[in-house]
């Protein structure tokens, strides 16, 4: 296939995305106005803060409360981040409903075009932004987001100028982002901990700085009585996945294909215990191919980003959809490699140009509740991994000990 027919191919695939996610927009639109996106639970929880409702906001009856006057549900959206991160959605609790969801979803949406543009490896060439901004708007967790209103955005943007500090050797700076990022801590902690098992120490003054402001921040909008909340509150529904929540066989990582795998009669502590050991080993690999501090060599860099950053996805114990959104990163890395590569070959690249195709397919981020299998997605992550270890074999240096 020529260059010519290549791009028009790739045009046409991505166009016809944006298609679907269109006509998915205007499908779900009205139960979206209607409270049904995960925006309701940010929103009502932004309220109950700006009430002063902080030390209750972890309580079910107080967020059903504040949701119950908006949202057209049955049982409430339940918001179970840190509070700190209400910082960002404190402002719109001020507008009705459906101005607030607009105006948070406008931007993230801008927010998107300027990771496309600007931020994401590859922008630095200038040249086809109109097809890297479409080639993220057509992936489908940054869509999924957008729609649900959620925080998956903001997410890639902190990890990514954390990968850009990381390449520049300023892990001061870098910590200070992921610690900002603990929002979802379900991906900071285990991406750290790769960083931790090289050696990288200077990124902890930044992180344990930054964290603990978080920490105050917390305090002053909740509370001893709300922290406190907020720690029972998140362990009950991730630990006895109350409320209806958290449903691990749906999650496409390691948690979810444990749990789908293994019979019911199995103790959760056994679940627990085998998740954890895999997780472990999968982070030990990503360490083990990280670059030491004394490797200047920016692909491998690169490459050994993008393999902790999928090996971190896989080994988080909460997993949505759009929390693979956060892959735009991995995939822009993988993306520029092969291109300023281009013309080899190998097993390892036909398996990174398969993984890469297969996260832009929609109907992958979708699982019956009552499947028996794993959630696709991770058969497709693990070839991520399995692939990007073999290419950074290829180009192996020598490890610091």
């Amino acid at each position: 296939m020529t260059s010519s027919r290549t791009k028009l191919f790739l045009w046409l695939a991505l166009l016809g995305v944006l298609a679907i996610e269109g006509s998915l927009f205007l499908r779900f639109r009205d139960s979206i106005l209607e409270g049904k996106a995960d925006f309701t639970s940010f929103y009502a929880a932004a309220q109950a803060l700006h009430l002063g409702q902080g030390e209750r906001l972890y309580e079910v009856e107080t967020q059903r409360e504040f949701q119950r006057d908006f949202a057209a549900r049955r049982t409430p959206l339940l918001f179970y981040h840190p509070p700190f991160e209400l910082l960002w959605f404190w402002p719109l609790a001020r507008l009705p409903f459906p101005q607030a969801y607009l105006v948070w979803v406008t931007l993230n949406a801008m927010l998107l075009v300027f990771l496309a543009s600007r931020l994401l490896p590859g922008a630095e060439s200038g040249a086809g932004g109109l097809a890297r901004v479409t080639a993220c708007f057509a992936f489908a967790p940054a869509f999924i987001a957008l729609l649900q209103g959620q925080d998956s955005i903001l997410l890639l943007l902190l990890f990514t100028l954390a990968y850009r500090d990381l390449r520049r050797r300023n892990d001061g700076r870098a910590g200070c982002y992921l610690a900002l990022a603990l929002f979802k801590f379900q991906f900071v902690l285990p991406f750290v901990a790769i960083l931790l098992m090289r050696r990288r120490w200077r990124l902890l003054p930044g992180f344990a700085a930054t964290s603990t402001g978080l920490l105050l921040v917390s305090f002053f909008l909740v509370g001893w009585e709300g922290l406190a909340g907020y720690v029972a509150f998140f362990r009950e529904i991730s630990m006895k996945l109350a409320y209806g929540t958290i449903h691990p066989q749906l999650m496409p990582n390691l948690r979810g294909a444990v749990a789908t795998l293994l019979p019911d009669p199995v103790p959760a502590a056994v679940t627990f215990s085998v998740v954890v050991i895999l997780s472990g080993l999968l982070l030990i690999l990503a360490a083990w191919r990280w670059p030491s501090t004394e490797t200047s060599e920016e692909a491998r860099f690169d490459l050994a980003f993008a393999l902790g950053v999928v090996a971190t996805v896989l080994a988080s114990y909460h997993l949505n959809a759009h929390d693979l959104a956060l892959l735009l990163l991995p995939v822009a890395l993988v993306a520029r490699h092969l291109a300023q590569t281009r013309g080899q070959s190998g097993w390892a690249r036909r398996g990174l140009l398969l993984a890469v195709f297969s996260l832009y397919y929609p109907a992958l981020y979708f699982v019956p509740e009552d499947s028996t299998l794993p959630h696709s997605l991770v058969w497709v992550l693990l070839l991520f991994v399995v692939s990007l270890e073999s290419e950074l074999g290829k180009t192996r240096a020598p490890a610091s000990a």
